[in-house]
């Protein structure tokens, strides 16, 4: 497996959600780091999105707070632990002359159910919990 640099963007995103997490948490980046064993000026580079943290902290970090979530969406926006062929669709798509996209068909929205708009929502938004996806009461 290839790995690469993530994006500013994905580091940021990333960064976002840890904070999100933390702070729905109730946890200062001090009480964070001390369960971790990391420092607090570390975490607060990585809320920022300012450093990439190591596969270690990554892991510490989803069972502190993130519940699966963090790695999920760490893969998602990086992705790492994606086959090689990946990287390599990406190198042709950078050197096309023409890319076809075609797009899922989705019912217009009178046509929608409740039900039908949640599946949207959870594989569009896959690191969602349950509890987070729109409409449901808890």
């Amino acid at each position: 497996m290839r790995t690469s640099k993530p994006d500013e963007r994905a580091l940021r995103r990333y960064g976002q959600e840890v904070r999100r997490l933390r702070q729905e948490a109730e946890m200062t980046l001090d009480a964070l780091g001390r369960r971790i064993e990391s420092s607090r000026t570390q975490l607060s580079d990585i809320e920022r999105g300012v450093a990439k943290s190591s596969a270690r902290l990554r892991h510490a970090l989803d069972d502190a707070i993130g519940h699966g979530r963090l790695n999920r969406l760490w893969d998602d926006l990086t992705g790492e632990g994606k086959e090689a062929w990946r990287y390599e669709v990406a190198e042709l798509v950078d050197s096309a002359t023409a890319i076809y996209e075609y797009q899922i068909m989705v019912f217009p929205s009178h046509l929608q159910t409740e039900d039908y708009a949640r599946v949207l929502v959870r594989y569009g938004a896959p690191w969602l919990s349950r509890e987070e996806e729109p409409g449901r009461d808890t």
